[in-house]
């Protein structure tokens, strides 16, 4: 009987180390999900900041113009 239950142990370790592995996978996939999300959101930024620059030049290039 002594015999049984070691394997049964071995059985559940296993198998608990298995779940434990698939958790691993699913966080691992999180990280790169998040690090993508990181840099297109940065990319954003960068959009947003030319987009905005590019406004400002227009009217300051519009301004002089009126005023001369």
């Amino acid at each position: 009987s002594l015999k049984k239950t070691i394997e049964e142990i071995q059985k559940e370790e296993s198998v608990k180390a298995k779940t434990r592995g698939k958790n691993i996978e699913g966080f691992e996939m999180v990280e790169e999900k998040r690090e993508e999300v990181e840099m297109t959101a940065s990319g954003l930024s960068w959009v947003v900041m030319a987009v905005v620059v590019g406004i400002l030049a227009l009217l300051f290039v519009g301004w002089k113009r009126t005023r001369v």
